[in-house]
């Protein structure tokens, strides 16, 4: 997690255009998040802390991604984002897994390996492969909570 929120601190410090701004508070605020997960104890909890955490994740990738559109993607900024967003959302997904038991660490294990096969076969994805991976894990996580209820 540490590597994460570190991540995202680095990613925020490239983003110095001010179009960027809306992406730089989205960071802020899921770092607010990943601070509390660093600071809490409680398995139940620290999971669905995690799990708050990566869906704040997602949030700024997409936010990047509108952002980056077009003839913007190209720019070193763009890069640098995708590139640290993307080792922040495997750090999350891989601090869940680590945490995770029973159907909820199925769950994961899962949608890695669909993820997987998703890039080994070469299906293309109009974002970041770590988006795919990171939207698949709380997809799963979501029709456990669901199954659950």
């Amino acid at each position: 997690m540490n590597s994460a929120y570190k991540g995202n601190i680095e990613v925020a410090k490239q983003l110095t255009e001010p179009r960027f701004n809306d992406v730089k508070q989205r960071i802020a605020d899921t770092n607010q998040v990943i601070r509390v997960a660093i600071r809490t104890s409680e398995r139940g909890e620290l999971f669905m802390v995690l799990y708050k955490a990566l869906y704040k994740e997602l949030n700024v990738m997409f936010q990047l991604k509108l952002t980056c559109s077009g003839q913007q993607k190209a720019t070193a900024a763009c890069k640098a984002g995708f590139l640290g967003l993307s080792l922040s959302i495997y750090n999350l997904v891989y601090a869940a897994w680590e945490i995770a038991e029973g159907k909820r660490k199925k769950a994961i294990d899962e949608a890695y390996n669909s993820y997987r096969r998703s890039v080994l076969e070469g299906n293309e994805q109009n974002i970041h492969p770590a988006y795919v991976l990171g939207s698949a894990v709380l997809t799963a996580l979501e029709k456990i909570a669901v199954e659950d209820f």
